[in-house]
């Protein structure tokens, strides 16, 4: 499974359980979202994912599974 889109406004995300790719650019510019927590069944984060999440991005619970980060998937992200 692969999450293209988000189109929530919850300041606490929580991936599906069974994604395994979160794709390109899903959650960049997103401003309201404070905490991500990724299932184990995530293995792959796009490039530019999250990107320019500003200050408003605390916190990751990364996936334990997690192999491959894609570039800039964190740039101009401040928290």
């Amino acid at each position: 499974k692969k999450l293209i889109e988000y189109t929530g406004n919850s300041e606490v995300v929580k991936i599906p359980k069974g994604v395994k790719v979160i794709d390109d650019i899903v959650f960049r510019d997103e401003n309201k979202i404070r905490k991500i927590v990724m299932p184990n069944t995530v293995r792959t984060i796009g490039k530019e994912a999250f990107y320019s999440m500003l200050k408003d991005l605390l916190r990751i619970k990364f996936s334990k599974k997690l192999t491959k980060i894609g570039d800039y998937a964190f740039s101009n992200c401040a928290g």
